[in-house]
């Protein structure tokens, strides 16, 4: 009981901003074949802690399980290069047909909330360090005929840097302004603050909203773009066949009809409803 006790005492005071902050740099440190102690230096300048202090939390967090401690204890099994690439392609796919990151990597983890953050953590890790293989992924989709979704073209949320700190925490904030808020004569302070709120809940939804239909409407522009191409590449290989001499057809035809296959390719596998 002690130790649960001295472990809380240990989180106390980290935000979830930090806490995912020192979980990425242990992420990029690994990935890099650099120290933990490396990751602790750099955390403790960031936030102002104590690199002891720092050390002692991150092994806190492993030793007491959950996502972190899975991904950080020594039983966690890394990605390998094809996995790497095979999740990339479907991630990148999934979201040229509007699929959320969460939604595709909550699939690939079989329903499992710690199998999604498996996932989620490694593809974004990659977006973020590895664009190599990102764009050599979109490259090799684009070949493919396939509709590619851009993960650099409208980047979500802000970078990861210095955690923002608080002068004081929202509680004494909000305390506050409920407070000036009750000497205004006539208004129900608990019914304004709700409406307040659902407002402003409303607005984040709608702004979420918006991010989603642009990029669908990137990935149509895109899909279309590409419909254009193969369709133009149809109407040469039609053209050229037609324009050739009647006498000299029977000796082309098996040539045509080869080009003519390739060039409806792409386009079956563009085209809804269709299997190619």
């Amino acid at each position: 009981m002690m130790e649960l006790v001295k472990m809380a005492r240990a989180h106390a005071g980290w935000t979830e901003a930090e806490e995912a902050l020192l979980f990425d740099l242990a992420d990029r440190a690994r990935a890099a074949g650099r120290p933990l102690k490396s990751v602790f230096d750099e955390m403790a300048a960031a936030s102002g802690r104590r690199p002891n202090s720092v050390r002692n939390f991150y092994y806190a967090r492993v030793k007491g399980g959950g996502d972190a401690g899975e991904r950080h204890s020594p039983s966690f099994v890394p990605f390998t290069e094809a996995e790497s690439q095979r999740l990339m392609e479907t991630v990148l796919l999934a979201q040229a047909s509007g699929e959320s990151v969460r939604s595709c990597t909550l699939r690939l983890g079989g329903g499992q909330q710690r199998a999604m953050l498996r996932y989620q953590n490694k593809y974004r890790a990659l977006v973020r360090s590895d664009p190599t293989l990102v764009r050599r992924v979109m490259e090799k989709l684009r070949r493919e005929g396939q509709p590619v979704f851009d993960p650099y073209a409208a980047p979500e949320g802000r970078h990861a840097g210095r955690p923002r700190k608080r002068e004081r925490p929202c509680a004494d904030i909000a305390h506050d302004v409920a407070a000036a808020l009750e000497g205004v004569e006539g208004l129900d302070v608990p019914a304004f603050l709700t409406a307040l709120g659902k407002l402003a809940l409303a607005a984040t939804g709608g702004a979420e909203r918006t991010h989603q239909l642009e990029k669908q409407l990137r990935c149509e522009r895109e899909r279309n773009r590409m419909l254009l191409n193969s369709f133009s590449e149809l109407l040469r290989v039609n053209r050229a066949f037609l324009q050739s001499p009647v006498k000299s057809r029977d000796a082309k035809i098996a040539v045509y009809l080869s080009e003519l296959e390739t060039s409806l390719r792409p386009c079956e596998k563009l085209l809804p409803g269709e299997t190619g």
